[in-house]
């Protein structure tokens, strides 16, 4: 026996007739002028500069500075150079690297501390904006997955499958 009814339904095409982007107004005619110049403010612009705001100035520190470099890195080999290779500046002897836990996305945090003395160093994996607790990593990260046309879950699923730590949880900029 047939359906009785339609399983797959044409869609209209009035989804977003209608739709007002102001929520309210004193004349119409305010409406209408304020609503024409969001539509054109929002035509002129793309996505991406909507998205992540001014994204040349939070990256001009690092224009003039080619030394920067990121990469991915096994902790271990790192961990074994600095036992081996890296001395203590006080005692001369040799430094055990230790991992905290990450606070910020990708970036995490090192220490360094001697075998004999108290001596200790601690630094990060990655710089930060300036004036804010954002580490560039992540902003290039969250930056590299919409360049790509991927969100958060696909930024997830590449952090589990290359072992590295948990994104940042915050995509928002």
């Amino acid at each position: 026996m047939p359906r009785s009814r339609k399983v797959f339904k044409k869609r209209k095409g009035t989804f977003f007739k209608g739709r007002n982007i102001t929520s309210s107004s004193n004349s119409t005619l305010d409406a209408d002028v304020s609503n024409n110049d969001i539509r054109t403010d929002i035509k002129n612009t793309c996505a991406k500069e909507r998205k992540i705001s001014d994204l040349n100035a939070s990256f001009s520190t690092f224009e003039g500075n080619i030394g920067v470099i990121n990469a991915i890195m096994n902790l271990t080999i790192l961990s074994f150079v600095f036992k081996n290779d890296v001395r203590c500046k006080k005692c001369d002897n040799g430094m055990n690297m230790q991992v905290l836990k990450n606070n910020s996305g990708l970036a995490i945090s090192f220490v360094l501390k001697c075998c004999v003395c108290p001596y200790r160093v601690e630094f990060s994996s990655s710089d930060y904006h300036e004036g804010t607790q954002r580490a560039t990593v992540n902003t290039r990260y969250v930056y590299a997955m919409r360049s790509i046309g991927r969100g958060a879950e696909a930024g997830r699923m590449f952090c589990a499958l290359m072992n590295l730590p948990q994104p940042p949880t915050r995509f928002a900029p």
